[in-house]
């Protein structure tokens, strides 16, 4: 076999040193890039953690690192902007109940006669919030049986608008106090003479109670007394318990 057919003898020498040289321009090239990346992931206020001269960063160091900085979470720019307010009615309760009643007082009659008198009755009411949890606008609807004695006969109905100040002062019970106006329609009836309407607006103070069984329902007491706003009328002032359950909603 002549020397044209045969193949070129491969220097591995030469090889191995291509090869070597491949490698480590690779690998110079990688490392270029990481630090690049790295010192771009660190500008700004963050930096990298410090490393002592002569110590190599390892790859999964690096990628831990870089890890930390991205999980990190933004400041968010809720921080600076107030939240919507919500509506000034989502916070508004309504308030309505009934009642048993119970009135004691003193009648003046224009023949200078004093009658004392209890009566017994029921009582209807309704309130709203003012806005705010401690204060309460309620208006109320009080109805007495006829109280029958030897001396006089009397009906009773009265209408009230309150404004209370209510405040919790245990985790259950409840204090509520305020005051108002009442327009009272009284029906005295004597036996020797007609039936006589009077017509009395009072100013009232009161001060309750709360016992609450849940959120939706409570128990209360109520003591109240009134004083009357004219001087043509029998009906001079009285004092008043009321026992009452109520819805909250």
């Amino acid at each position: 076999m002549d020397g044209s057919s045969q193949r070129p003898k491969v220097n591995f020498r030469n090889a191995s040193d291509f090869i070597a040289m491949a490698l480590v321009l690779a690998s110079l090239a990688f490392s270029s890039r990481t630090s690049a990346s790295t010192s771009g992931a660190y500008s700004g206020s963050a930096r990298p953690p410090a490393v002592s001269e002569g110590e190599d960063q390892s790859f999964d160091a690096i990628v831990n690192d870089l890890s930390r900085q991205v999980d990190r979470p933004a400041p968010s720019s809720k921080a600076h902007v107030g939240s919507p307010t919500s509506d000034s009615f989502d916070a508004v309760m309504f308030h309505g109940g009934v009642g048993l009643g119970g009135v004691a007082e003193t009648l003046n009659l224009p023949d200078g006669k004093q009658v004392y008198f209890g009566q017994k009755g029921i009582q209807v009411s309704f309130g709203i919030d003012l806005f705010s949890p401690n204060w309460l606008a309620e208006g109320t609807y009080r109805n007495f049986a006829q109280s029958d004695s030897s001396a006089i006969h009397v009906a009773l109905q009265e209408f009230e608008m309150k404004f209370l100040y209510k405040t919790m002062i245990a985790p259950q019970a409840g204090l509520r106090a305020g005051g108002g106006l009442s327009a009272r329609y009284m029906t005295v009836t004597e036996p020797t003479s007609t039936a006589t309407v009077y017509t009395t607006p009072s100013g009232l103070a009161t001060i309750g109670l709360d016992v609450y069984l849940n959120e939706k329902f409570s128990l209360g007491v109520d003591l109240t007394g009134r004083s009357s706003m004219v001087s043509e009328t029998p009906d001079k002032s009285s004092a008043d318990a009321t026992l009452r359950m109520d819805a909250h909603f």
